[in-house]
């Protein structure tokens, strides 16, 4: 059977193409404007150029051949059998064969967001490719995702991958549900690598159409950059922006909204539904924000010696397949940069004691001794890692929080993260979603996951907001408590002076009393030390009675506001220690404590 030349407007309306396919053809009128749009032909009535104006912003079609066009319209509306009729009309009818070379196959690639969405389209394209016997006479074999025809032209329906999507002759690229590409796992840059890489092998087919179609998100990514730049604008890429009961007759606003307001929010309605943007959700962080951060091929930085490291763990109990993952992020600080040195991930299913054993092996080579977890840790993961030494504390942070203080730290350029794909994409993944009464809530979109980005930005915040609780290095610590033994001996020289400055700044207990006595105000020891901490001296002889033969020192720097013109500061040693705490201040003017003291003082007003 000879095949007939139509175009795509002559295909649709008439039985010797795909008109047998509509059963209600008046129904799908608003289509048929924008495929006079798309081409360039036929007439606009005085309704359609209403239409057209509604939706593209344009008084009149487009005076250039359109190479690009991205349709932006709500759920229900008809989008996947739309994309099956394009892909079935340019497979038959593209005329690409004087653009390519011998033996090359043209291809119209229908790129979907996830599997099953690319089943589903494939299935309408089969069915339409059974409407009429010219139409079934033209296939010559069927694939799990391909659908060879006689005259060369392949039907290639995927997954969205950019791996998947290099290397061949395009004639058509469909991109179904493109606002959503970037959300799946793969890649969350996915909609703007699969358009890259796919382009090139568009460029010597001079007819070539890109098509995306999609019901709208966040104000980013592919789509939006295209609508952002082209609506409204009379070039080669036409934007076309509708609601669902513009694009479908047979819906009503009325009707939807009874049915799916309630049930959906006024945001996410208008978005899928009313084909608006969503203005409730805006990205975490911009790219070049994460990319500079990101030190290319460093994928775990060697923990060293005299540096103090702060752990953060994502845990999860690690039982279904796709499920969350169990994460932990290692960090130190040096000056003002957060230096993430390791990240640990279990990707479910696993063994929870093998996790556990591997975070307890990272841990020792960090000489981690805590490790804080968010509120929603779950609760065996204490009883766990107590066998091994190591302490676990929960967050005082919701997860926003914490958010909020890493993407502080990330705008300040004071974070170094590792060269981690999956750590790449979750950050990019975020959102920030605006909550009723101007709440701002900061969390992956549903069905993502924020395993890694969770630990490593837990982990930073530890390290950002312990700027003035910091204590020295290990090695130092101990040479303070041992100041002429050999530990001190040990030390650098440069390290063994901070110890020296640290004596030197230290002064005892009874010089604080003395101060008072000469005001004559008379106070024991014992009265002197409730005054100053009577809380966390509670703390230090409980743990002291607890841990007999482990006595630990902390410091305490007492005020008096008698003098407060000449700074008048003490500290004072009891026995015991408040992990990572060496000193508690309260009250007093600190513009000049010695150097060296604010790397390992809790400073509190």
């Amino acid at each position: 059977m000879r095949q007939e030349q139509l175009n795509l407007l002559e295909a649709l309306s008439s039985s010797r193409g795909l008109g047998t396919y509509f059963t209600d053809k008046s129904t799908w009128w608003p289509w048929f404007v924008f495929i006079k749009a798309l081409i360039g032909q036929g007439t606009l009535s005085a309704r359609e150029k209403t239409l057209l104006k509604d939706c593209t912003g344009l008084d009149a079609p487009p005076t250039k051949r359109i190479r690009e066009a991205f349709l932006i319209c709500g759920r229900r509306s008809g989008k996947s059998t739309f994309c099956a009729l394009l892909a079935v009309f340019y497979a038959v009818w593209g005329e690409w064969k004087r653009y390519i070379s011998l033996g090359e196959r043209p291809k119209v690639f229908v790129v979907a967001v996830n599997m099953d969405q690319s089943k589903i389209i494939l299935n309408y394209v089969k069915a339409i490719l059974s409407l009429t016997p010219f139409l079934r006479s033209m296939v010559k074999k069927e694939l799990a995702d391909s659908i060879e025809l006689k005259n060369g032209t392949e039907i290639v329906v995927k997954p969205a991958s950019w791996r998947s999507s290099r290397g061949f002759t395009c004639g058509l690229l469909l991109l179904e549900e493109l606002a959503f590409f970037r959300y799946e796992s793969d890649s969350s840059l996915r909609d703007r690598e699969i358009y890259t890489a796919i382009k090139p092998g568009m460029i010597n087919i001079r007819n070539s159409l890109i098509i995306g179609i999609s019901t709208p998100f966040s104000r980013q990514g592919l789509l939006f950059q295209k609508f952002k730049k082209h609506y409204g604008k009379d070039d080669r890429v036409l934007i076309w922006q509708a609601a669902t009961w513009t694009m479908n007759p047979n819906l009503t606003e009325r009707e939807l909204r009874e049915e799916e307001l309630e049930a959906l929010g006024i945001a996410e309605f208008n978005a899928e539904y009313g084909a608006r943007f969503r203005e409730d959700i805006e990205g975490y962080l911009p790219l070049q924000i994460i990319e500079r951060a990101i030190i290319k091929g460093q994928t775990i930085v060697p923990a060293q010696k005299d540096l103090f490291y702060h752990a953060f763990c994502d845990s999860s109990e690690g039982l279904h397949h796709g499920g969350d993952s169990m994460t932990l992020a290692v960090v130190h600080k040096e000056r003002e940069k957060v230096i993430l040195d390791a990240v640990l991930e279990a990707i479910p299913p696993f063994d929870p004691g093998v996790v556990i054993q591997d975070i307890v092996e990272l841990s020792k080579q960090y000489k981690i001794r805590t490790i804080t977890q968010d509120r929603h840790a779950v609760a065996w993961i204490a009883n766990d890692f107590k066998p091994h030494g190591i302490e676990v504390e929960i967050s005082d942070k919701t997860k926003s929080q914490i958010y909020e203080h890493f993407a502080v730290a990330m705008n300040k350029n004071q974070v170094e993260l590792l060269d981690n794909r999956r750590l790449k994409d979750q950050v990019i993944n975020l959102q920030r979603f605006l909550r009723p009464g101007g709440m701002v809530k900061i969390d992956h979109i549903s069905g993502q996951h924020d395993d890694i980005i969770n630990a490593v930005a837990g982990a930073v915040t530890l390290a950002v907001l312990a700027e003035d609780e910091r204590p020295f290095s290990a090695s130092i610590l101990e040479a303070i408590n041992e100041p002429e033994g050999s530990k001190f001996d040990k030390l650098s020289e440069a390290d063994q002076e901070q110890v020296r400055v640290f004596q030197k700044n230290s002064w005892l207990l009874d010089d604080v009393k003395k101060e008072k006595e000469d005001d004559d105000f008379e106070q024991t020891d014992e009265e002197l030390f409730a005054e100053l901490d009577a809380e966390n001296m509670a703390d230090i002889e409980r743990e002291n009675k607890e841990k007999p033969g482990k006595r630990r020192v902390r410091a305490t720097v007492g005020c008096f506001p008698h003098n407060i013109e000449e700074d008048q500061r003490r500290i004072n040693f009891s026995k015991g220690k408040r992990r990572r705490s060496w000193a508690k201040i309260t009250s007093y003017p600190v513009r000049k404590i010695p150097r060296g003291f604010d790397s390992f003082l809790d400073l509190d007003e």
